[in-house]
């Protein structure tokens, strides 16, 4: 009788053993799902925000525009924004407005004469 006891306290232990396993395997997996439908969800919301931050700014007249920036352009700007903490956006904003205030500029035509196709 003793040696049943002892075999049905193995197996109550065994039974604990693998089910508080089995609840922990169910519980990380429950997590990582909220976790990735958290992502998912906050990755929908940033889109639709930048969305409505891209209209606002198209309704306030603003364009965007991509370009291609040389290395020794990229290198100022970079400088500027340490010196700053202004965002490029600004920098460049600024730079621009200020060919048109009058401040000296140099273009290409300026340091090499007119280019003509001509041989």
């Amino acid at each position: 009788m003793l040696g049943c006891f002892w075999v049905l306290i193995y197996c109550k232990q065994y039974v604990i053993k693998h089910l508080k396993r089995y609840i922990i395997t169910l519980l990380t997996n429950i997590k990582r799902e909220i976790s990735m439908a958290t992502i998912h969800q906050r990755r929908k919301t940033d889109r639709e925000r930048q969305k409505r931050w891209r209209k606002r700014k198209l309704g306030e007249g603003n364009k965007q525009t991509l370009l291609m920036l040389t290395p020794e352009a990229q290198e100022v700007l970079k400088r500027e924004k340490d010196r700053t903490g202004e965002p490029y956006v600004q920098i460049i904003n600024r730079a621009i407005i200020s060919i048109e205030e009058g401040h000296p500029s140099v273009s290409i035509k300026q340091i090499y004469g007119p280019m003509s196709n001509q041989k």
